[in-house]
C-alpha cells in the first residue's frame, strides 16, 4: 500500500489496543510515522495489568525507533515535514 501513495507522502501507522505496538513497529520498519497514544490503548501490557499513560507509550515507541535507527523528529523538523510554517 505504502508504494501507491505519491512520492513524498507523510504517513502514519497506528492500531487500537492491543494492536497499537505492532502496527507502530510495522510502520517504523515501513518508512512510516505513528500515532500512540492513551486514547488508543488503554494499557501498557498484553496482559491488560498495567495502565497505559501517554508518557509510557511514548517513551517505548522513541526507545524502539531509535533501537530501529528512526529517531523522532524534532517539532521543528515535524513542521518542516508538513509544511507548516516555523513557530515564532
Amino acid at each position: 500500500m505504502t508504494e501507491s501513495l505519491p512520492e513524498n507522502s507523510l504517513w502514519a501507522g497506528a492500531g487500537l489496543g492491543q494492536f497499537q505496538l505492532p502496527m507502530n513497529v510495522a510502520a517504523i520498519v515501513a518508512g512510516g510515522h505513528v500515532r500512540v497514544g492513551i486514547e488508543d490503548a488503554i494499557y501498557f501490557d498484553y496482559a491488560k495489568e498495567v495502565p497505559a499513560t501517554n508518557k509510557n507509550l511514548v517513551s517505548r515507541i522513541a526507545r524502539i525507533a531509535e533501537e530501529m535507527q528512526r529517531p523522532l523528529a524534532t517539532v521543528t523538523e515535524t513542521r518542516q515535514m508538513m509544511g507548516l510554517p516555523s513557530q515564532a
